[in-house]
């Protein structure tokens, strides 16, 4: 039983490692655009800047296309990397053996 829930534990950690540091960099992309608002959307291709609220402004910033795009990208990758660390770290675990049981 304590062997299961020690498993269990790092495998949680290992989740809390792979979701977290996505959703703190989205929470801090929301929060640096919310604290650079200066009435202005900025323009991009062929619209020209314009005057526009603060949640449109943070939403700019976050989820419209090109900015959803770079947060997914950064997303996928933290996932991957940290998602390969867990599994190597898990079949370390195994392969080099945690504590061992005494039937």
């Amino acid at each position: 039983m304590n062997s299961q829930f020690r498993q269990n534990r790092w495998l949680k950690l290992g989740l809390v490692f792979i979701i977290l540091p996505p959703m703190l960099f989205f929470i801090g992309t929301a929060l640096w655009a919310a604290a650079t608002y200066d009435g202005i959307c900025p323009g991009i291709m062929d619209i020209a800047p314009y005057p526009c609220s603060r949640w449109e402004y943070i939403g700019r910033n976050t989820i419209s296309p090109f900015s959803l795009g770079a947060q997914i990208s950064i997303c996928l990758g933290w996932g991957l990397f940290s998602g390969i660390a867990v599994i190597l770290g898990y079949l370390a675990r195994r392969l080099i053996g945690g504590p061992q049981r005494l039937r």
